[in-house]
């Protein structure tokens, strides 16, 4: 059996948590020993689900607190387990610790790019810490992945890397027309409303508050119209002022952490991501399951357009709220029903991490590391 230790997971669920839980969920577990290093003592995203599995997390001190401890800690994960691989997936160098304790503990390493870039709207902190982090890592031995040809070449700055797709279970994504009556009933939103949805984390690098601003724009020319935010993050109180100084409350449903957007994609008419970067992104690939027309911004990775049905956009420093509301009015009312003919089954969750468990296996039994 393989032992593998997966990196990467914040509490908040969002693309890279939702990966890495169905790579955990899809895998051969006689085969792979999956546990988890999570930066801090508070509970991580699908917790509940990981030790129903019965899979190891291993929680830190978080740095901020203490970094002596918060490394120390991690080099006696290191030390006291014996790991055959770490897969560590990052959208910065900003959390370096885990990669330089690799590099000392002589374990194996993947680095899994998620981000496209550029680092627009984070902050000069995470900045310098990404800047001092490839510094430190420099001369460390690593395998490269990423999840789009821009991820790998942004993050490595050179072609030498592997793109691991991100696949979803399509069937659970498909459009149904029981879901949307199910969903539009639960919000009370009547049938002839024109939804349009967002499942993204509330933080800045997904833009939401630009999103707001796009609604307000977009309810002006439709009336008819709501806005459903599935996400958590920090942002949410500033989301929240906003949309009481649009009056839009009764138009905006901030619905949280949800476990069933599967099910609310099909109640949607139009998916809007106005991120300020971005990899391959998993919701993308959701919506476009769906049939759903997606709007995005054009910091994100060209190769998320698996279905023809993505149209980018131009931020312009996100001053274009006009535009983009006039985008959404023209493609009002689209849905692909035929979308499930043009998407390669390559994003089929069993296709896409079938390829990850043979690059461990590969690279364990000695493969050659990228530098």
């Amino acid at each position: 059996m393989y032992k593998i230790l997966l990196v990467g997971m914040s509490h908040n669920i969002g693309g890279i948590e939702t990966y890495l839980y169905n790579l955990v969920k899809n895998a051969d577990r006689n085969k792979f020993e999956f546990c988890f290093l999570y930066p801090n003592k508070d509970k991580m995203a699908f917790e509940d689900e990981m030790i129903s599995m019965g899979i190891k997390i291993y929680k830190l001190t978080n740095r901020r607190v203490n970094r002596r401890k918060h490394k120390n800690e991690i080099r006696e994960v290191y030390e006291n387990e014996k790991f055959d691989c770490i897969h560590y997936s990052i959208m910065s160098y900003s959390w370096y610790e885990p990669i330089v304790q690799a590099k000392k503990s002589n374990i194996k390493l993947i680095l899994h790019s998620h981000n496209a870039g550029p680092f627009d709207g984070v902050s000069i902190k995470t900045k310098l810490l990404n800047y001092i982090g490839m510094k430190k890592i420099r001369n460390a031995n690593y395998y490269q992945v990423a999840c789009g040809i821009e991820a790998g070449q942004f993050l490595f700055k050179n072609d030498n890397f592997e793109v691991f797709d991100n696949g979803i279970d399509i069937d659970r994504y498909r459009f149904s027309k029981t879901n949307r009556e199910t969903i539009r009933k639960e919000l009370s939103i009547d049938n002839d409303t024109y939804i349009v949805g967002s499942v993204a984390k509330l933080e800045a690098q997904k833009n939401p508050l630009f999103l707001i601003d796009i609604f307000y724009e977009y309810q002006k020319k439709n009336e008819k119209s709501a806005l459903i935010m599935i996400g958590e993050g920090s942002l949410e109180n500033d989301i929240k002022r906003k949309i009481d100084e649009y009056k839009i409350k009764d138009k905006v449903l901030l619905l949280g952490k949800r476990m069933d957007a599967n099910k609310i994609y099909s109640a949607m008419d139009v998916f809007i991501m106005p991120s300020l970067f971005e990899g391959l992104s998993i919701s993308l690939v959701e919506a476009q399951v769906n049939g759903l027309m997606c709007l995005v911004s054009n910091n994100i990775d060209k190769d998320c357009n698996i279905s023809g049905n993505v149209r980018f956009v131009d931020l312009k420093n996100g001053s274009n709220a006009e535009e983009w509301s006039k985008v959404a009015l023209e493609n009002s009312k689209i849905r692909d029903k035929d979308v499930l003919e043009k998407i390669s089954s390559k994003y089929n969750s069993n296709e896409c991490f079938k390829k990850v468990y043979n690059y461990y296996e590969n690279i364990i039994t000695g493969g050659e590391s990228n530098e």
